[in-house]
């Protein structure tokens, strides 16, 4: 389903030290109005994700599916 996809960063440099990249996911929730990472900001990716989850759930109600930065972020980002 449109919308349900990871957050956008086809641009961002491959990390070969796992810290340097756990960095930058953390950093993601911390500055949702920047874009940190990629093309997609925390804050962008958020309302995308939450706006598809909502329409998934009305369509089907039993089941979504999805990734597990852009999830987490419905529940780690407050936006204003």
């Amino acid at each position: 389903m449109l919308g349900l996809h990871e957050q956008l960063r086809y641009t961002a440099p491959f990390r070969t030290a796992p810290a340097d990249f756990q960095a930058e996911l953390r950093a993601l929730p911390a500055r949702p109005g920047e874009v940190v990472s990629g093309e997609e900001g925390a804050g962008g990716a958020h309302t995308r994700f939450r706006r598809a989850v909502n329409a998934a759930m009305r369509a089907n109600p039993q089941e979504v599916v999805a990734h597990g930065t852009v999830i987490s972020l419905l529940e780690h980002v407050t936006l204003d």
